[in-house]
This record gives C-alpha cells, sequence and structure tokens, in this order.
C-alpha cells in the first residue's frame, strides 16, 4: 500500500495526545512499514465511518538491529518506547499497532483487484488489434493520400487556404466594437460566490467508544459490558463539544491508576466536574 492514513482523532485522543513526539515517530514509522507489507489484522467491525483496526507485524521481536533499521528505520529500544506508551503490545514475536488505517487497506486491495480485471480485459482487446494487418486499416491522417486530409479544394468553412487572410472574428456581446459605435460593454459581472473562500471544516470529535476498546486493551483484566459503552457514549454526547476530549483523558488516567476501573465508577465520579 502506497498511502497510509493517520487520523487525528486518533491522534488528539489517549494515548497517543500524551506521547512524546519521539515516540509518535517512531509510530509513524512502524506504520509505514506494515503499510508497506499490508499487515492489517482483518476486522468486521471495522467500517468506513470507523476505519481504525490493529496491524501485525509478524516476527519480529526477534530482529537484529540491522533487520530494524532496514525494515522500519527505527531500533528495537524506540519500538519498546512506543509500547510502553500504549501505542503498540507484543503478542508473542509479533507486534500489535494501535491506530491502523484497515479500512484504507481494504479499499486499497478491492481497488487494486479490480484494476486487475480490467487491465486483462484490456490487454485481450489490444493483442486483438495488434493481430490486424495493417492494410485494414483506414488511411485518415496518414498523409496525402488520406482521406482525412485538407487538400485544395477541400477547405472547412471559415478558414483560409495558402495565401489568403484569415476571415475577420465576429464581436463577441462584450467586446470594444459590438452594441453602438463608440461605446465599450461593460465585462460581465463576477460570480462573488464563487470567490469566497471555503470554510475551515470542524475537527473530527473524540470516539468514546474506540477510547474504551483502547483502555480495555491496556489493561486485558479489565472488562466493559454494552451497557456501560453505550452510557459512556451518553455522557459524552451530554457534554459541550470543547470538553469531550478533557473527560476521555480523565477516563484514560482513571483506567491506568484504579486496581480495579469500571466504567460505572468512574461516572459516578464525573458528576462533581461535569460542567
Amino acid at each position: 500500500m502506497k498511502f497510509h492514513a493517520v487520523h487525528r482523532a486518533w491522534l488528539r485522543t489517549p494515548p497517543a495526545a500524551g506521547a512524546s513526539d519521539a515516540v509518535i515517530g517512531t509510530w509513524v514509522r512502524v506504520c509505514a512499514h506494515a503499510a508497506d507489507i499490508e499487515a492489517g489484522v482483518p476486522d468486521e467491525h471495522v467500517t468506513r465511518h470507523r476505519p481504525l483496526g490493529r496491524a501485525r507485524v509478524v516476527g519480529c521481536r526477534g530482529w537484529s538491529r540491522r533487520a530494524w533499521s532496514s525494515s522500519c528505520d527505527t531500533t528495537r529500544k524506540a519500538v519498546d518506547a512506543v509500547v510502553a506508551a500504549g501505542l503498540a503490545a507484543w503478542d508473542g514475536d509479533d507486534l500489535l499497532l494501535d491506530g491502523y488505517d484497515v479500512w484504507g487497506e481494504v479499499r486499497t486491495r478491492k481497488i487494486r483487484h479490480s484494476a486487475d480485471d480490467a487491465g486483462g480485459d484490456a490487454g485481450r482487446k489490444s493483442g486483438e488489434n495488434a493481430g490486424r494487418k495493417s492494410g485494414e486499416h483506414s488511411g485518415e491522417g496518414r498523409g496525402d493520400v488520406g482521406r482525412g486530409d485538407v487538400g485544395p479544394g477541400n477547405v472547412p468553412e471559415g478558414s483560409a487556404t495558402a495565401g489568403e487572410a484569415l476571415p475577420a472574428e465576429a464581436p463577441t456581446p462584450h467586446s470594444p466594437t459590438s452594441g453602438s459605435p463608440g461605446k465599450i460593454n461593460p465585462p460581465p459581472e463576477r460570480d462573488r460566490e464563487a470567490q469566497r473562500p471555503e470554510r475551515a471544516r470542524d475537527p473530527d470529535p473524540p470516539d468514546p467508544a474506540a477510547q474504551l476498546a483502547h483502555c480495555l486493551r491496556a489493561r486485558p483484566g479489565t472488562a466493559a459490558t454494552e451497557a456501560e459503552r453505550r452510557s459512556l457514549i451518553a455522557y459524552c454526547a451530554s457534554l459541550p463539544p470543547a470538553k469531550v476530549q478533557p473527560a476521555l483523558y480523565r477516563l484514560w488516567d482513571y483506567w491506568k491508576a484504579d486496581k480495579s476501573p469500571t466504567v460505572t465508577a468512574w461516572l459516578a465520579r464525573q458528576h462533581g466536574v461535569r460542567r
């Protein structure tokens, strides 16, 4: 895959929002390698509106320093910092990367397969055309004998033969010679609406469900019910847009520090800091 999308909402949500520039840079380099080998993990929950998932770099835990440098332009020490920041995790000898554009990879494969199918049909047609005899083609545009040539006595209307002057152009409605003699017509009015700059698009809001899923992956012993997930989404929807991200920061900090974190207990704490 030639391109890999990095979503702004994911970068602005913990743990990526709290990671250092060096950690984010290493994560981008490893994601670029995962995009090269198309290492996205298939996930039925990944859709166009929720495109992010995980990528699996197989067997990289035992790579040498040279292998890390040639594949990802980074070091094992830098990758361990990415794992410590919560942007990736080890699964045996494999590295699982969070925030990977799985939907983009699926879409790229579909486009590639469609292009391959169309290319096969085009190749067969071009082969048929190449097998024809050159004498079967018309002589149009091939020199003096071609029937598409323009010769003496066959001059299109409005053109001039050699040695003749070109015909005068008809005056346009806005040219100085049109209208009343001695008067210049004004130019047409410009479309002012077309010149207005486009309004900047608002950034994508953070996704509470995605943040909760990341918290559960960071603490494998924890869990959340479907009712708790819906309660978290409803709570974030009731907040002003500018306060959703700070609330998810607090959820991430709580999930890392508490011994037995639950969504219900965290929501009970939020009544005092809600607005």
